[in-house]
């Protein structure tokens, strides 16, 4: 107030107004001090108003799947009250929380890389490009959850990326086990690394134009960055309505495989591992440097190490952890008798199935279903099947791994490894360890070959003991029993169409990716959809809380 007035009295001197904080008639010293003080308020206020951006920026970051909001408890103003001249009392209370809290033992952390997606199957560069799974990745998660279920694991929150083939591998999973209603967190930290401009260039193509070298430097060097991505490139993400909360500097270019692991880490330390500390049990599903990042934070693995560790598709990895305090990872224990489960050298984690079973059972499918008739019923079976989920699911995994038994008699142990695409271990097998005499030993790749160097190349199916105690069965575990399969219902169903629109949307100047300009609404409305009719609703019967599935017609 001071300065304006100072302004307006001496600014229309002599008949002409002069800029604010310049004048020769002013009196320089009080001037001065004004100013001083002036700009000293401002410097506050500046620093005050970054410290509140710079929180929010924090808020916004743990908050962008709704998780932050959830962590958020609400203070209740008279309770701060009554405890205001209780403070020993509430000290106390304080204390025997933390003993109550010390005591409580960690949740269990299941890390599952998503499945095939078509772009894994042709060799593609594919970073933040959303390509979805392939059939052979659906099959593969499917998989993966009857694992889960065989092991009893219970799930209480999950974490994945905002990319289709990690949130449908989601989706897969908790509808196998029958638990759909999981809180689900969708964040770009967990989103695969970031390509740049090798986005959707074919990888054996670029090594026979560049040298495999070259190509290979760019997948499994830690530091080395591809060249970037162009705000032309028809795959830069920051045209899409999924990343339209992050800011500028958040959405990257390029990506070194340590860039993309550092992205991931504060999702392991700001949710993660506070989800864990509090009991739960969390399923990250993700992709294979995230994963590769949250195992080298977990298990301390050095930079030169986590080069060796690989991920592979649709197999879950369970860690268990000593106490809340330290979280430090337990090391698997593996009974000689176990041919089931596997760990990776550097890693705690425990494979709950050893890698390139299930890949080669799904190669030799189509020739086992020919030769075991009830093995198509059993993998046919829905949701009408009367039985359990659990009992459903088991029943097929029991039938993969009958089938994964039988295509292990046709693998030859000397053929060279096929790469899948992960950049882990630099292309090659991962390096498994097995319990030899009561410690750990590498036992490479894991996948056998025909036992004691029989090969079966006739082409014929032999059936093969299911399980791997002394006790197994040689007799095929399908049966001719009634599984209520609807093979022979032709129905058709009729859609109800609506040839009209009730709403015409005006145009826009939005550019759909290969769609072009496309009708968009901007205004503000509420969509409300009423589930498809359910077998209860066909039936007329009251269905309230009970979880009838849909109907097909649903």
């Amino acid at each position: 107030q001071q300065l304006n007035d100072l302004e307006n009295v001496n600014n229309s001197r002599n008949g002409y107004a002069v800029p604010r904080r310049y004048s020769t008639m002013l009196d320089e010293p009080v001037f001065s001090r004004i100013l001083s003080s002036k700009a000293s308020a401002q410097r506050r206020q500046a620093q005050k108003t970054q410290r509140q951006q710079e929180q929010q920026h924090e808020y916004d970051d743990d908050n962008e799947d709704g998780w932050g909001d959830l962590r958020k408890k609400k203070r209740s103003v008279f309770k701060g009250l009554l405890k205001l001249p209780l403070r020993g009392y509430d000290s106390l209370v304080v204390m025997l929380r933390r003993q109550r809290y010390a005591q409580k033992q960690p949740g269990t952390l299941v890390l599952v890389r998503h499945g095939e997606s078509t772009w894994n199957a042709n060799k593609t560069f594919t970073g933040w490009a959303d390509a979805d799974l392939s059939e052979r990745g659906k099959r593969e998660v499917e998989h993966a959850a009857r694992l889960l279920l065989e092991g009893g694991f219970e799930i209480d929150v999950v974490f994945t990326s905002r990319l289709k083939r990690a949130i449908r591998s989601v989706w897969i999973i908790l509808q196998e086990m029958n638990q759909v209603y999981l809180p689900v967190f969708k964040s770009w930290r967990l989103n695969e690394r970031m390509y740049g401009a090798l986005t959707s260039l074919c990888k054996t193509e670029l090594a026979k134009e560049l040298g495999a070298d070259i190509v290979q430097e760019w997948r499994s060097s830690l530091q080395t960055q591809p060249p970037p991505v162009t705000v032309n490139h028809p795959y830069w993400p920051g045209r899409e309505r999924k990343y339209a909360d992050l800011r500028d500097n958040q959405i990257p270019t390029t990506e070194s495989l340590l860039d993309c692991m550092n992205r991931a880490t504060p999702m392991w330390e700001n949710k993660i591992l506070y989800e864990l500390r509090n009991g739960k049990n969390v399923m990250v599903v993700a992709h294979a440097n995230t994963l590769r990042g949250l195992v080298k934070k977990i298990d301390n693995i050095s930079d030169e190490e986590i080069q060796n560790v690989a991920i592979p598709t649709g197999i879950p990895i369970i860690y268990k952890f000593d106490s809340i305090q330290t979280m430090n990872s337990i090391s698997p224990i593996l009974s000689i008798e176990d041919r089931q489960t596997a760990c990776q050298q550097h890693m705690n984690g425990l494979f709950l199935e050893k890698p390139g079973l299930l890949k080669q059972a799904l190669a030799k499918e189509a020739e086992w279903s020919q030769q075991v008739p009830g093995y198509n019923p059993t993998m046919e079976r829905s949701s009408k099947t009367p039985m359990s989920a659990l009992e459903r699911s088991l029943y097929k995994l029991a039938a993969e791994r009958e089938l994964n038994q039988w295509a292990g008699k046709f693998v030859d142990p000397l053929a060279v490894a096929e790469d899948d695409g992960t950049d882990g271990n630099n292309g090659l097998p991962m390096q498994l360890m097995s319990n030899v005499n009561g410690r750990l030993e590498n036992v490479g790749d894991g996948v056998d070959g025909p036992p004691n160097g029989e090969s079966n190349n006739n082409g014929e199916a032999t059936m093969s003991s299911v399980g791997t105690g002394s006790g197994a069965s040689t007799t095929p575990i399908l049966s001719e029993e009634d599984d209520a399969t609807d093979e022979n219902d032709d129905t058709k169903i009729v859609a109800n169409l609506v040839t009209q629109p009730c709403v015409t949307s005006m145009p826009s100047n939005v550019l759909v990716p290969g769609l072009g300009a496309t009708p968009i609404r901007k205004d503000a409305v509420i969509v409300i959809i009423r589930h498809g009719k359910t077998e209860h609703n066909k039936l007329g019967l009251f269905t309230g809380w009970e979880d009838a599935p849909l109907a097909k017609d649903g």
